[in-house]
């Protein structure tokens, strides 16, 4: 190093390097960082050429560490424009300088480049790589790749990545098995850059790679790929690794091992050729050494965060060795939110932390007056910090860490916010952001700034010690600063003084880890094309009449959230019952409404998922859905009535509203009072809607009616109306009767007598439908003497049995569970049973001559011609062993 140079900075300590380095938006672009930029640009390339001399110079050096130092982030105020990177090889920030170097960041995919730079990895990341070789061998079957990942010896390469899926591979084989695409498809082979030979089975199958092929000092991938269009439907895919990076020398245990340590990774660029190139004897091993422990402590984690703790300070990135020294030096130092300076021969740094005060310093100790800066510039206070971290928990992809935003400086400030953009590119967690951005926002708070003349005592110091000041005038007791600069220099009156520059400090501004509730700890999650969104899924029913019939309806929300809809192209929308196997398409289109029309009372699955615009879905969210909507009764009839007129009846009542009626059923009983719907038989089995009124024969006893929808399903109750037309009837003066009970003694059909009544034998069908018939003929024919115009009826008195056998299920006769039976328990079969399973229908079968054929018409009552008359019955059932049980029986024929 130049004498003179030598001499200069031995006398001088000044922050050659970074002192947190964001941007400030809306900065005035004509400032002191302009010149800070010049000169430590050039400084860097003097100091990589050997050529250090002709560039600083004291005032330089002065100026440089007092803008670096008292600002702490004031180093942006310029910010630089930046225009796209067109080498084919994509940055991790995508960018570079207007004057064509690259950015701070690395590979962030892989690309063939002629002549590219190296990469440079600190720490853990991951990045892509340079394609350096490509053959393809055996009748272009394989195809073989060579990727330069950095340009020396790794730690490890732990995960690969090819379009973002990541490889499993076989350690004994090298060939990959998941995803199951490239299962045996691919080999991979891994070169950490201390290989002394070129890979023996790429020198085997390609007789362009030989064994001097080494690529020393050079961490690389060899894959090849075998050719498969399935597996490779869009061609050669791009790569990525998880690294470890460079193994760093630790001052503390004089080893050299890998670390993300910030003040190890900033030790080892200084001294790397493609670094400044920095001989060690000018590093100052005891203050690298110390800003290793500060930036090894352990942080403890909010709760919201995991818990659990972190280092203090890590440096996780990559970049390439076409940056500018001065860009790598600000994006290192920045992660331990630290200064790095020249002093006394030897390069120092300091981490991020609050150090006890190494002197007090007093008015006996000043040389000049004081002299104070309250307040920095407007334009230089900020009151909300925002920035950019790339790590795991962005899928290292470079995106905002929550900003740190103060309501108190915001008060300060009249309320007008302040924002300066802070990149931290090397930082990998949003927790480690936060607390660099805190410091960052409660450093620049800390404004008095101090600057005067001391005694011999300030050589005791060195830039970043912290001191005490007390001074009576001003109020200062022992009040703390750091030292942001150090001059020595001969004075002709008062001999060796130190000029110091100070500024404000206190240990809370590095106190914070991230628990504060004021500052949010929650992440924003870059889209990942290959990661596609649930969407959530709501579905009811209804009834509506289309195309005049009525049909049951499933309506189907298909939702996302706000920021979820922004990734959904398409969904995909399908159901089932939930009894079969095959789904079936309900529709494709965008988030919202589907319905599907139709559809019976039965259990569901509807599932649905997203597809995004390049064609990739999301997996299924299914819902189970039960849909009853037909399985719900109408309601009861109501207004029901019974008018005589004449020898009819006319039933009357209101009509039902339900969409899914169908009919009304009439029921009759020969009872006047306790008539029941299960113990009465049928009078008209369907009266169609709209009907409100129907005419029946008259006869005296009790008139019921229930409605049923189109699947069947009976109002909850009956409504019955009772009739004695005795008066109103045609008169007649003569009443033929022929009473069967309680003997019974006609002909039976599967008709036996038990205990006085009549009943059918077997009821043990159960076929689908069930139906369990009897048949009784009267045992005697009625004659009037000679043919007239008779009214002729059946009188029957007749109860529901159960004749089944003891358990609860069988008191529904079977085909109905005890459990869905209506009615009270002990009445089953009595007045509050609601069943409808058991019947009587009557026949008659007039003749004049005394002869019959057997063809015998259903009646209820009615007029009819003839001498003779024959009566007969048919019982029936629905349901495994119900029956009706008939205890009266009786036939009548009245005439004149």
């Amino acid at each position: 190093m130049d004498s003179r140079l030598k001499t200069l900075l031995c006398t001088t300590s000044a922050l050659v390097g970074f002192s947190l380095v964001p941007q400030i938006a809306n900065a005035d672009p004509v400032s002191a960082s302009i010149i800070i930029s010049s000169a430590i640009s050039a400084a860097g390339t003097a100091i990589a050429s050997g050529g250090f001399a002709a560039i600083l110079t004291t005032a330089t050096l002065k100026t440089f560490a007092f803008y670096t130092a008292s600002g702490f982030a004031l180093n942006a105020l310029a910010p630089k424009p930046t225009m796209p990177n067109f080498n084919g090889l994509g940055s991790s920030t995508g960018n570079t300088t207007s004057q064509g170097t690259a950015s701070t960041g690395g590979y962030s995919i892989s690309g063939v480049a002629s002549a590219a730079d190296h990469q440079i990895i600190y720490g853990q990341t991951r990045v892509g790589g340079v394609v350096v070789f490509k053959d393809v061998t055996d009748s272009n079957k394989f195809l073989h790749v060579v990727y330069a990942m950095a340009g020396h010896e790794c730690e490890e390469i732990s995960k690969i990545y090819l379009n973002n899926e990541e490889l499993t591979i076989d350690n004994s084989t090298n060939m990959v098995t998941a995803p199951s695409k490239y299962n045996g498809k691919i080999r991979v082979k891994i070169h950490l850059g201390d290989q002394t030979t070129g890979d023996t089975d790429l020198v085997t199958e390609s007789n362009k790679w030989t064994a001097d092929h080494k690529l020393r000092n050079v961490t690389y991938l060899y894959l090849r790929y075998e050719f498969d269009a399935d597996a490779f439907p869009n061609g050669e895919p791009n790569l990525t690794a998880l690294i470890k990076g460079k193994k760093v020398f630790n001052p503390n245990t004089s080893t050299t091992a890998w670390s993300d340590n910030t003040a190890l990774c900033l030790r080892d660029y200084l001294i790397s050729s493609y670094g400044l190139g920095i001989p060690t004897a000018d590093i100052d091993d005891t203050a690298f050494g110390t800003a290793f422990t500060v930036c090894d402590q352990d942080v403890s984690l909010a709760a919201s965060l995991g818990g659990g703790t972190q280092k203090r300070y890590t440096t996780n990135g990559a970049f390439t060795t076409n940056a500018s020294p001065r860009a790598i030096l600000e994006k290192i130092t920045s992660c331990m939110a630290g200064f790095i300076w020249y002093s006394q021969g030897q390069w120092r740094c300091k981490a991020g932390s609050y150090v006890s005060p190494a002197v007090t310093f007093t008015e006996d100790d000043l040389r000049s007056p004081l002299n104070i800066k309250t307040r920095g510039s407007r334009r230089d206070n900020f009151n909300v910090v925002r920035g950019k971290f790339r790590g795991e928990e962005t899928n290292f992809q470079v995106t905002d860490f929550p900003e740190i935003r103060s309501s108190t400086f915001l008060t300060v400030d009249n309320n007008e916010e302040n924002i300066i953009d802070l990149e931290l590119p090397f930082v990998n967690t949003s927790a480690m952001a936060q607390r660099i951005a805190k410091i960052a926002l409660f450093k620049n708070r800390q404004q008095i700034q101090v600057s005067a003349t001391f005694g011999m005592k300030a050589l005791q110091v060195q830039v970043g010690d912290v001191i005490q000041l007390t001074n009576s005038r001003l109020g200062f007791s022992a009040k703390t600063f750091e030292v942001q600069s150090w001059t020595f220099q001969p004075d002709m009156q008062q001999g060796l003084v130190i000029n110091l520059e100070l500024k404000e400090i206190s240990s809370s501004v590095f106190d914070w880890d991230a628990e504060e509730s004021e500052f949010e700890s929650d992440n924003t999650t870059l889209l990942d094309p290959t990661d596609v969104p649930s969407v959530g899924i709501s579905a009811t029913s209804e009834l509506r009449v289309i195309n005049e019939k009525v049909s049951q309806v499933i309506t189907i929300t298909i939702t996302a959230s706000t920021a979820d809809a922004l990734r959904v192209d398409l969904v995909e929308v399908e159901f089932k019952k939930s009894s079969e196997s095959d789904f079936k398409i309900v529709g494709t289109g965008e988030l919202g409404i589907y319905e599907v029309f139709d559809v019976e009372d039965d259990t569901y699955n509807i599932r649905a998922r997203a597809i995004n615009s390049l064609g990739v879905k999301g997996n299924f969210n299914t819902i189970t859905k039960n849909i009853a909507g037909q399985g719900v009764p109408p309601d009861d009839v109501a207004n029901f009535d019974a008018i005589v007129s004449g020898d009819n009846i006319v039933l009357g009542w209101d009509a039902i509203a339900a969409l899914d009626l169908s009919f009304y059923s009439i029921r009759f009983a020969s009872e006047t009072s306790g008539a029941t719907w299960a113990n009465a038989t049928t009078d008209t089995e369907k009266v169609p809607r709209p009907a409100t009124t129907y005419t029946v024969p008259a006869r005296s006893g009790t008139y019921m009616i229930r409605a049923y929808d189109k699947t069947a399903v009976a109002s909850q109750n009956f409504t019955s109306a009772v009739a004695i037309p005795t008066t109103s009837l045609t008169q007649f003066s003569n009443t033929a009767t022929q009473t069967e009970s309680t003997s019974f003694s006609g002909t039976k059909t599967n008709c036996s007598v038990v205990n006085s009544a009549l009943r059918i034998t077997d009821v043990s069908d159960s076929s689908d439908p069930i139906l369990n018939e009897g048949t009784y003929i009267f045992s005697s024919d009625i004659d009037i003497g000679s043919t007239k115009l008779v009214r002729a009826e059946i009188i029957a008195n007749t109860i529901r049995l159960d004749a089944g056998g003891t358990n609860f299920d069988d008191i529904g006769g079977g085909s109905t569970l005890f459990d869905a039976l209506t009615g009270l328990f002990d009445d089953l079969s009595g007045a509050g049973s609601q069943q409808k399973d058991s019947d009587i229908q009557f026949f008659i079968e007039p003749s004049t001559t005394g002869s019959f054929t057997d063809t015998y018409q259903r009646f209820r009552a009615g007029f009819f011609t003839g001498r003779y008359f024959r009566f007969k019955i048919v019982l029936s059932s629905t349901s495994t062993n119900a029956t009706p049980l008939i205890s009266q029986l009786r036939a009548e024929v009245k005439y004149n």
